[in-house]
């Protein structure tokens, strides 16, 4: 069964680009587009749940209603959608508001097709909170100026020490951003056994995200800054 994907943009040009380009995928099917926040909201709502996306892929900068707006509205009648943010903004505030609002992902416009269609993927069999590089360094930048109690950290030590070596240097650039493919041929692996020593990482930091992953590796001070 193919992974359900909906596009809202407003730009024609975008939609029928990462239409065209799914078509021929064996593992995304896109079920529908909207030209912005409202329509979407309204057309999910006449939807039957086995008839919703499993992903959005979602433009924050919209006539009529915004993407941020789009998640909010859409959290009030359900909560199982996952939210790929497509934008050309990378500043803090954008970045925090939609992670803040239940964004699962965010991606810069440049990103190319297949980092599109990988970040779908790792959304939705791993959990996971894909994120352009220069996102990523912004959202890093920006967990470290919250501070976790000093009692959490102390529990997460046990976890962190637990990593393998391997584990740990796959953590190291899955934080940096780096794709599952681009890790895999950093570390001379397959892309599929990155993918199980990321599921084991999560499993042992007790997360479910990149995000997550993020935030207990920088409370730690991982990287010595």
């Amino acid at each position: 069964m193919k992974i359900k994907v909906a596009i809202v943009d407003d730009s024609i040009d975008i939609v029928r680009n990462l239409e065209l380009h799914f078509m021929e995928s064996s593992e995304i099917e896109i079920v529908f587009s909207c030209c912005n926040g409202k329509e979407f909201v309204r057309y999910c709502k006449s939807l039957k749940q086995a008839y919703l996306p499993d992903i959005v892929i979602l433009d924050i900068d919209m006539p009529v209603m915004n993407g941020l707006e789009t998640i909010i509205q859409t959290r009030l009648f359900n909560d199982t959608i996952k939210f790929l943010m497509f934008t050309v903004f990378d500043d803090d505030e954008k970045i925090f508001d939609a992670i803040k609002n239940g964004a699962s992902g965010y991606l810069l416009k440049e990103a190319s097709r297949a980092k599109i269609e990988e970040s779908i993927l790792e959304m939705y069999q791993f959990g996971a909170v894909p994120m352009s590089p220069s996102v990523a360094r912004r959202a890093l930048k920006m967990l470290s100026q919250v501070k976790q109690p000093v009692k959490e950290i102390l529990e997460k030590e046990e976890i962190l020490n637990s990593l393998s070596t391997r584990e740990i240097e796959i953590l190291k650039l899955l934080i940096l951003g780096k794709r599952y493919k681009e890790i895999a041929e950093e570390t001379n692996i397959s892309p599929n056994t990155v993918r199980n020593h990321i599921a084991n990482v999560y499993k042992k930091m007790q997360v479910t995200s990149n995000l997550e992953a993020m935030n207990l590796v920088k409370s730690k001070n991982w990287f010595g800054n």
